[in-house]
């Protein structure tokens, strides 16, 4: 217990609001191997008498280790806990499949981590985490207080951004022969950085911009389009593209989503989108022609997806349930 009563909270994670019950003291970047990060390092060794909770928020691999072996130094009276944790498909290789149970060791030392997704079945088979051990916290539109900046309006094209595990191939082979056009947003390296899956080849009647795009452009073209397709790959365990599909519904577009740990728990109800299979071009072109072709049906899903996401309001609202769940923890 900390000073007026409070309990130590040692985080990277910038809080707007105040605790009653946490002392929220902000760390920077844990590396040690620059001069500010080894710093940080050693006051949290410092501190760590007088420490009750760690909380980090997108934590590099060294920050969790570090924080894991902090927490048997002090033979489990820390309390710790993550949040935006990014785990991979691990794949098949040996080499891969050892750093996955490594990463899996280390997190299974971690008291809650906090996630924007609700099926977590891909962390729990690949990095044997148990289920309890994750809380749900929903994401926000990252476009909330930008909703009445641009006007709502329908240029007639289906529009498909970001580039973290999306399935560019099945969308293309979806669009081939088909009289709507798609512009798509994902620049090359895409396919290195975050594993996104591009066609050799793009439909004559598809459009991809492979240049930066910068916040202005993209809030015009989400602003602008009919509708809008998050396609991602099959294999992907983490949340991608969830970010993407709020901003839509935030400007009253309907939305198509791969079904999978984006989508699963979190737009499958209410019809606040419509799901399909991974890698099922003809599913999604079923899915993209019934959209396009009835207004009716497509306002249906805008609606009850802009009351999903301006319900979620804004990055407030989610610090604030980290907040609650962090003081619930500790």
């Amino acid at each position: 217990m900390h000073r007026h009563g409070k309990k130590y909270l040692a985080t990277n994670f910038r809080f707007e609001q105040k605790s009653e019950k946490l002392d929220i003291r902000k760390f920077n970047k844990l590396n040690p191997f620059s001069a500010n990060g080894l710093r940080e390092v050693a006051r949290m060794v410092k501190d760590l008498p007088k420490i009750d909770l760690i909380f980090y928020a997108n934590p590099s691999f060294f920050e969790y280790v570090f924080i894991a072996f902090l927490k048997v130094f002090t033979w489990k009276r820390v309390k710790i806990a993550l949040f935006d944790l990014i785990l991979k498909y691990p794949g098949s290789t040996r080499l891969e499949t050892y750093i996955a149970f490594v990463k899996g060791f280390f997190l299974r030392r971690f008291d809650c981590i906090f996630v924007i997704h609700r099926d977590t079945t891909g962390y729990e088979e690949h990095y044997g985490l148990r289920r309890e051990k994750f809380h749900y916290i929903p994401f926000k539109a990252n476009n909330y207080f930008r909703r009445d900046d641009y006007e709502i309006k329908d240029e007639g094209f289906v529009l498909s951004l970001g580039g973290s595990q999306r399935d560019y191939e099945t969308l293309c082979q979806a669009a081939e022969g088909q009289d709507w056009p798609v512009v798509i947003v994902c620049r090359d390296d895409s396919r290195a950085r975050h594993n996104a899956l591009l066609p050799h080849r793009f439909p004559g009647n598809v459009k991809h911009i492979s240049d930066f795009v910068d916040a202005e452009h993209w809030n015009r073209l989400l602003s602008s389009c009919t509708l809008v397709v998050v396609p991602i790959r099959e294999e992907a365990i983490q949340p991608a593209g969830i970010s993407v599909y709020l901003e839509a519904m935030i400007y009253r577009k309907a939305c198509i989503v791969t079904k999978g740990a984006s989508s699963v728990g979190i737009i499958d109800r209410n019809n606040r989108a419509i799901q399909v299979p991974p890698r099922d071009s003809e599913a999604l072109r079923e899915a993209i022609e019934s959209l396009w072709r009835d207004p009716a049906l497509r306002q249906q899903y805008a609606d009850a997806g802009h009351s999903y996401a301006t319900g979620l309001k804004d990055d407030n609202r989610m610090r604030s349930d980290i907040l609650n769940a962090l003081e619930s923890l500790g």
